[in-house]
């Protein structure tokens, strides 16, 4: 308990650090606080009032780059407490700024506000788009999006084609990759030309009360030499809101989806085929709001079905890792400010496999649940994060395993110290399945960072690290994975980029087995229509 109450104390800290800079984020951004109310409490379309309210009030905020892009920010930032598809509302907070802005500025409040959006919109984890001008999209759409200027926004809204009242948006990506240790071994490595191919297709759809967002991806992999590590994956996926009112709205989505699992998982079994894995995936939930007061419920549901896979040996039998996860829990918040929200939550987490033992006699199935408390904060219209401390807790059928009790950490902090830079934290730790002999789990603890940097208009640069621990219950292996990648990306036009990225892994273990090093090279190409 001393580590789980240490955990409480850096969170109390933070979230006495945020409340002492609230006043200072509410001077520098006046008009933030009429945005999130409205969005939190009105959704999208209360949200879009509240920027014509304050147009209508101020029409001299639209007057200069400099005002135009404040006030973009602070509707953008708002944004973040809406659920479901959110391009659309950011494309909104451009257009109602630069039709407010005098025609002999409009050009620069142009690029201006879409600069600040973008930057608010790269970090927000449903869109991942980046919006400045010229720049490539991040995330799973991977598309450019134009809008600085009247005409390039003109072409941007070409972007796409509607359907059954969606929006769908259509991309293709290919690369060729030179992967030096196909099969992630410590000794033989063995490197091999890898060409990939993603086709994608995106649909949006909003309305006053609802949202929707539906997706399907194909990827494709073919090897030059070891084409017995061809892939063909697939998914896909629905979500969307509806409000039942002003202050209360259901949320859930589905995907169903067909991966195989990376040469260097943990839990990989060295086939000389990669092992295909399927995946069904429903959540739902209800949230409302009272106030100042949030409260939030809701489940998810997930299936995993190993198919088995071939080895020098004979036959790997690998539906004794097939498992269902279900999760049900709730969240309470309070929200002390605009720029502070203070949350406590509950899950119980249940996971229960297919067969009564595995291979190795081991009942598998357990039940647990995680609580804590957690903070959302915004210190400055550039800096925001939200962090969470608490207790996980796993107990497993078989006797011969150890309950895992452990802190539960996660957090994310996003930074924007200039126009065109990005910088990212994150931290996570929680409890993963494993079916290594003798071993119930392992807790994953993760730490990251992202730097993304606009090189010139069209040209952008991304570098990223991490590091990962996993340590095996019962087992007393404990892995080491490093992560580091470059990459640069070219905006040709609003349809078209190209771009190249380098990456390093590794992985240093107690047991030698385990252990390897790995370097890539991508070489892309995508567009959009």
């Amino acid at each position: 308990m001393p580590r789980f109450q240490a955990c409480l104390g850096a969170l109390a800290l933070v979230a006495s650090f945020a409340v002492s800079q609230t006043a200072d984020a509410q001077r520098v951004s006046a008009e933030a606080a009429p945005f999130r109310v409205a969005a939190e409490e009105g959704g999208p379309g209360a949200l879009l009032e509240a920027l014509d309210g304050v147009l209508r009030r101020r029409p001299e905020l639209a007057g200069t780059p400099e005002t135009a892009a404040n006030l973009a920010r602070d509707a953008a930032v708002a944004v973040r407490f809406l659920r479901g598809a959110n391009l659309p509302v950011y494309r909104a907070i451009i257009d109602r700024i630069v039709a407010a802005a005098p025609p002999a500025n409009r050009d620069a409040v142009a690029r201006a506000v879409t600069a600040a959006v973008g930057q608010t919109a790269s970090v927000d984890p449903r869109t991942q788009t980046r919006l400045p001008p010229g720049t490539v999209v991040e995330g799973p759409q991977e598309r450019l999006v134009v809008a600085n200027a009247e005409a390039e926004r003109e072409r941007a809204s070409r972007l796409g084609f509607d359907a059954g009242g969606f929006r769908i948006f259509p991309t293709v990506d290919a690369a060729v990759v030179y992967d030096d240790n196909v099969y992630a071994t410590k000794r033989g490595k063995r490197g091999d030309i890898v060409g990939v191919a993603a086709l994608a297709l995106v649909g949006e759809n909003r309305g006053s009360s609802h949202s929707a967002v539906v997706q399907g991806h194909v990827d494709v992999s073919r090897y030059r030499q070891y084409n017995r590590e061809n892939a063909l994956d697939f998914w896909f996926s629905a979500e969307g809101t509806y409000d039942l009112g002003p202050s209360t709205s259901l949320f859930g989505g589905v995907l169903g989806k067909r991966d195989h699992e990376d040469r260097d998982s943990p839990d990989a079994v060295n086939g000389i085929e990669p092992t295909i894995y399927w995946e069904q995936r429903a959540y739902a939930g209800i949230a409302h709001r009272s106030g100042a007061w949030r409260f939030r419920f809701g489940s998810t549901y997930r299936h995993l079905d190993f198919d088995d896979a071939d080895s020098l040996a004979g036959r790997i039998n690998n539906s004794d890792r097939s498992r269902s996860h279900l999760e049900t829990g709730f969240r309470v918040g309070y929200v002390f400010s605009p720029s502070f929200q203070l949350f406590g939550q509950l899950a119980h987490d249940l996971r229960n496999y297919d067969g009564y033992r595995d291979d190795n006699g081991f009942r598998r199935n357990s039940q647990g649940f995680v609580t804590g408390m957690g903070a959302r904060f915004t210190v400055s219209p550039k800096l925001d994060g939200e962090v969470f401390a608490g207790f996980m807790y796993q107990n497993y059928r078989d006797s011969r395993f150890s309950t895992v009790g452990t802190p539960a950490l996660q957090g994310s902090v996003r930074w924007r110290p200039v126009a065109g830079t990005l910088v990212v934290g994150w931290f996570d730790r929680s409890i993963e399945e494993t079916t290594s002999f003798g071993s119930p789990a392992y807790v994953l603890s993760s730490v990251g960072a992202r730097l993304e940097q606009d090189i010139t208009r069209d040209l952008a640069l991304t570098l990223r690290a991490g590091y990962a621990r996993s340590d095996f219950q019962d087992s007393g292996r404990r892995d080491h994975d490093y992560d580091a990648s470059v990459g640069l990306k070219y905006g040709i036009n609003e349809n078209y980029y190209v771009g190249a990225d380098y990456r390093f892994q590794a992985r240093r273990s107690n047991l030698g087995a385990a252990e390897y090093d790995r370097s890539q090279v991508f070489l892309r190409v995508g567009a959009q229509y």
